[in-house]
C-alpha cells in the first residue's frame, strides 16, 4: 500500500464521531438502542470490499466480516442487523448530519487564503427512480479540480425540484463563493455569476444556447477580436488523437444587457477540439465557449483558465467511478432516504481512497475483499477507526 498523504489533521477517529452523533442514536419500536455506528461501519467496509450494487450484496458483505470487525473495534460480537431491517434503519439516518461528519473529517479545507478550483457537478441516483417516474433523487457535489475530492454534497428530488436553486443556496456560503468555481451552462445565470463576482470569487462558466443572446454575441466576438493568449495541446491514446486550441479573449469593453452588470465579465475562452478515431477513421470537430470574471494579463493566468476548462470535465471521472466501480445506479430501493444515505457513504469511501490514489480502484477493492486486515489497517491509517 502506498504511503498516505499527511493531509489528515489530528482529531478523534471518524468512527468515534459516529458513536457520539445524535443523528444516528436510533432506537427500535421496543426502545432498544441500536448500534448504528457499527451498522454504518459495516456498510462502509462492504463498499470498500466491492460489495456495492444491491442491499443484499452489501448485507452479505457485512455478515461475512462482522466478527472480524467487532474484534478490530475491540467490542463484544453483535449480530448483524437483518436484511429486511437494514433499509428501515438507513431510512432513519439524518443523511445531512452524516454528511457534515464526513466532510468535517475527510472533506476539503477551504480555510486558507488561497483560492481553490472547485467544480459544481450534479448526478442523478438512478436506483431511486420509482416505477412510473422518470426522475429520482439527485446529488450536487462540489469537487476539487486538483484531486477530484468532494468538498460538499447537496441533495434534491429531480421530479419535484431543480438543480439551480440548490446551487444558488450553496453559494450563499461566502467561503464557497470566494473560491474559483467552474460549472456547466445550466448555472450560467446572472444570480450565480453575480454572487461569485461580488464575493471576490472567480468563476468559469460554460456558455451555450440557453443564453442565446450572450452566446451569439460571444461567438461573433471570437471572430472579431484578437486573442490575447493562446495554447495548443495534442494527445494520443485509446486509439484516438485529440487536438485542442485554446484562446483567451479580452471582452470587458463589449456590450452586455444590464442584468449581467454584477457578473463583471472579463475573459472569453474559446476551445476548438478536433478528434480523430484511428480505427474508424472518424473525424469530429467542436467549438466550446466559457466566460470568466478573471482578468487575464499573463500567459500563466491564461494557462490557469485553460487548465480549469480541462480539469472541470475530468471530474466526470468521479461519476464513472461511482457508477462502474461501485455500481451506485444499480442499488435500488423504494425508500429514497436509503439512496441518499448510501450516497453519502460512497462519497466518504471515494474521498478516503484519495489518500492512496490507487491506479485501479476495482483492483484495490478486490485486495481489500481478499485481505480484511489490509482494509482495517488502511482505515486506521486514515484515522477512520
Amino acid at each position: 500500500m502506498k504511503e498516505l498523504s499527511h493531509e489528515l489533521e489530528q482529531r478523534n477517529s471518524f468512527y468515534l464521531a459516529l458513536q457520539n452523533s445524535n443523528a444516528i442514536d436510533l432506537r427500535d419500536k421496543r426502545g432498544k438502542v441500536l448500534n448504528m455506528s457499527l451498522v454504518l461501519c459495516g456498510l462502509i467496509c462492504s463498499l470498500l470490499r466491492g460489495r456495492d450494487g444491491s442491499l443484499c450484496s452489501l448485507h452479505r458483505g457485512m455478515k461475512q466480516k462482522q466478527s472480524a470487525l467487532c474484534s478490530t473495534l475491540g467490542i463484544e460480537y453483535e449480530p448483524v442487523v437483518s436484511r429486511s431491517h437494514l433499509p428501515v434503519l438507513l431510512k432513519k439516518v439524518d443523511f445531512n448530519a452524516l454528511g457534515d461528519l464526513v466532510f468535517e473529517h475527510f472533506g476539503v479545507d477551504l480555510g486558507s487564503d488561497d483560492k481553490t478550483w472547485l467544480a459544481l457537478d450534479g448526478k442523478e441516483l438512478r436506483g431511486s427512480i420509482l416505477l412510473g417516474y422518470t426522475r429520482g433523487e439527485a446529488i450536487v457535489q462540489v469537487v476539487r479540480h486538483e484531486d477530484r475530492k468532494v468538498h460538499r454534497q447537496l441533495y434534491y428530488n429531480g421530479s419535484k425540484q431543480s438543480e439551480r436553486p440548490v446551487v444558488d443556496k450553496a453559494l450563499k456560503c461566502d467561503i464557497l463563493a470566494r473560491q474559483k468555481l467552474s460549472f456547466d451552462a445550466l448555472h450560467f445565470t446572472p444570480s450565480v455569476l453575480g454572487r461569485i463576482a461580488q464575493a471576490s470569487g472567480i468563476y468559469l462558466g460554460g456558455l451555450k444556447g440557453n443564453q442565446s443572446e450572450v452566446f451569439t454575441d460571444m461567438e461573433q466576438a471570437s471572430k472579431r477580436l484578437k486573442a490575447s493568449f493562446e495554447l495548443y495541446s495534442k494527445e494520443k491514446g485509446h486509439g484516438r488523437e485529440e487536438t485542442r486550441h485554446y484562446k483567451a479573449i479580452h471582452i470587458k469593453g463589449e456590450y452586455f444587457d444590464k442584468r449581467w452588470n454584477e457578473a463583471a465579465f472579463e475573459t472569453l475562452i474559446q476551445v476548438k477540439r478536433t478528434r480523430l478515431e484511428n480505427k474508424r477513421a472518424k473525424y469530429s470537430e467542436e467549438t466550446s465557449y466559457y466566460m470568466s470574471n478573471e482578468k487575464v494579463t499573463t500567459q500563466e493566468q491564461a494557462d490557469g483558465l485553460f487548465n480549469a476548462v480541462r480539469t472541470h470535465w475530468a471530474i466526470e471521472t468521479n461519476n464513472h467511478i461511482r457508477d462502474v466501480s461501485f455500481k451506485e445506479d444499480a442499488l435500488k430501493s423504494i425508500k429514497n432516504e436509503v439512496a441518499l444515505t448510501t450516497s453519502v457513504l460512497r462519497t466518504l469511501v471515494t474521498n478516503i481512497l484519495k489518500f492512496i490514489n490507487p491506479k485501479n480502484i476495482v483492483a484495490q477493492l478486490d485486495d481489500f475483499a481478499e485481505n480484511f486486515n489490509e482494509l482495517t489497517a488502511f482505515l486506521q491509517k486514515v484515522n477512520f477507526l
